[in-house]
């Protein structure tokens, strides 16, 4: 009767808030585990870019102090600049011995990783266990539970 249809109408109501509600709350927690991934994904490229940078400060520095001949071209260099002003030397390029230092470092290092693109490395037992407990903790916070750690790793 009327009352039942209306009961009917009621609960067929309800299933749908409810599916509304379900479908909201696993968006929700599939967005939230994609920032955090994306979150983590620019962690790691900060990290690398700091190791980076400090591997390169440190082999510029090493040769640097090494050499008399680099140490005596930056003075000239620092001296040329100090006598004549930089504004002086219009479309002059000047020769930067330090940069030039950083460049050739950075740009042999990005044609040794270039050569990784598209290689497999193994990843070793010493490995895993050095980065078990983060991946762990990450899983366990991020809600993935256990799974086992990949055998080989993919360069791009």
């Amino acid at each position: 009767t009327e009352i039942q249809r209306g009961q009917a109408e009621l609960m067929t109501t309800m299933a749908q808030g409810q599916a509304r509600q379900l479908r909201h709350d696993v968006r929700t927690a599939f967005v939230r585990k994609l920032d955090s991934m994306s979150e983590a994904e620019g962690n790691v490229l900060n990290q690398i870019h700091q190791e980076v940078v400090k591997t390169t400060t440190a082999r510029v520095t090493k040769s640097f102090s090494e050499s008399k001949q680099l140490q005596s071209d930056a003075m000239s260099e620092a001296l040329n600049l100090v006598a004549v002003p930089e504004a002086d030397y219009g479309d002059v390029e000047v020769d930067d011995v330090v940069e030039n230092m950083y460049r050739d470092y950075l740009q042999t290092f990005a044609q040794s990783t270039q050569t990784l693109r598209g290689s497999t490395a193994k990843i070793t037992s010493e490995m895993v266990s050095d980065t078990e407990d983060e991946v762990a903790r990450f899983r366990l916070m991020h809600g993935y539970g256990k799974s086992q750690p990949p055998a080989e790793v993919k360069f791009t």
